[in-house]
């Protein structure tokens, strides 16, 4: 609501006062028999003012202290500018009916993101353009690359364009010589120089000596994969040799020093540390356990989700600009598990 000052001339109001006007409960005036004088409406903008005062000129009295008479010239002040009317002017970002803000709240329209946390075993450059839609890339080198087995996807490969910015993930299926299949088709034609960061995902691996870690954006040449990203929620995916329980992480005993999540941006800040299930479950409120005894199942482990974004959930997204990551430390031997992977899922910022 804003206030507007308005005449009324002696010929339309002659009464003691208006104190308010009882069947428009949206405006309140007061006139005093100095009728010349400017007076008070208070309405959303200047056409309702214009409206209810019509109304009133029309209005024989009815409901109201004294009597008027139509057809006189009403001034309004233009120098008071109702609230609605200013926000009219930026879009309409106002409700002039309770004068909150409309928020309309919408997705992210930019490119998705679902990768892996990966620690990266050996770089090497595309030896020939990628083809459109294809399953094959030419190498340098396969060092560090492997094949998948029952329970784990090949080695883990990111292509990164340095000149584009485009990149893909993919897994490894099969090796011949310098020429690599690939589990995904290719979304964009790589260039010759093209990097290929070859990595592992499987934490299952011993970091009680020197701890092990695992990020998002590979490395390649520094800062790896040159964009701006959202994390908003991670996966934790396990399988183990025997039956899971609350008390264990995944099926060994309660860790010693934890599985530790950290956003490094020039700074390291710590987000979490887990030793055991029990914990898992309660950062995420969603640790499901597996039972191979289970015909649906026919494994053990787990799975989790965290979500980051949301009010409801921990309320802030994960933003790892260009030499920034999101890391995974692994500080304890977990070579007993059969497979721990977690997934990161968010989308690339503007």
């Amino acid at each position: 609501m804003a206030t507007y000052e308005v005449v009324l001339p002696e010929s339309v109001w002659t009464l003691i006062s208006i104190a308010s006007c009882s069947f428009q409960p949206d405006c309140n005036m007061h006139v005093t028999e100095s009728v010349l004088e400017p007076v008070s409406m208070e309405v959303p903008n200047k056409e309702v003012l214009k409206t209810r005062i019509y109304h009133f000129n029309r209005t024989e009295g009815q409901g109201l202290w004294g009597w008027s008479s139509g057809g006189a010239i009403i001034t309004i002040d233009d120098s008071v500018k109702g609230i609605s009317e200013e926000y009219q002017e930026l879009g309409g970002a106002i409700n002039p009916g309770n004068g909150g803000i409309d928020i309309n709240i919408q997705d992210q329209t930019t490119p998705a993101l679902i990768t892996k946390f990966n620690q990266p075993q050996a770089s090497t450059t595309l030896t020939a353009q990628a083809t459109m839609f294809g399953y094959t890339i030419n190498v340098a080198s396969t060092t560090g690359m492997f094949l998948p087995t029952v329970t784990e996807n090949g080695a883990f490969l990111i292509l990164f364009d340095v000149g584009t910015g485009r990149f893909m993930v993919c897994s490894v299926i099969s090796i011949l010589g310098l020429v690599v299949t690939i589990d995904t088709q290719l979304d964009f034609e790589f260039p010759i120089g093209t990097i290929v960061d070859v990595c592992i995902t499987n934490m299952a691996v011993n970091g009680s000596v020197t701890p092990q870690i695992f990020g998002i954006r590979g490395l390649g040449v520094v800062p790896g994969i040159d964009e701006q990203f959202d994390i908003t929620r991670i996966i934790f995916t396990c399988i183990t040799v025997n039956p899971v329980s609350l008390a264990l992480f995944g099926d060994l005993p309660k860790l010693l020093r934890g599985l530790m999540l950290r956003h490094r941006d020039g700074t390291v800040r710590n987000i979490f540390n887990i030793k055991s299930n029990i914990e898992l479950e309660g950062i995420t409120l969603d640790w499901v356990p597996y039972d191979k005894s289970k015909p649906n199942q026919g494994q053990d482990g787990f799975s989790a989700r965290l979500t980051f974004g949301g009010q409801a959930k921990v309320g802030v997204v994960q933003r790892i600009g260009p030499g920034e990551d999101l890391e995974m430390i692994i500080q304890d031997e977990l070579t007993g598990i059969v497979l721990l992977e977690v997934i990161a899922e968010g989308h690339q910022v503007d």
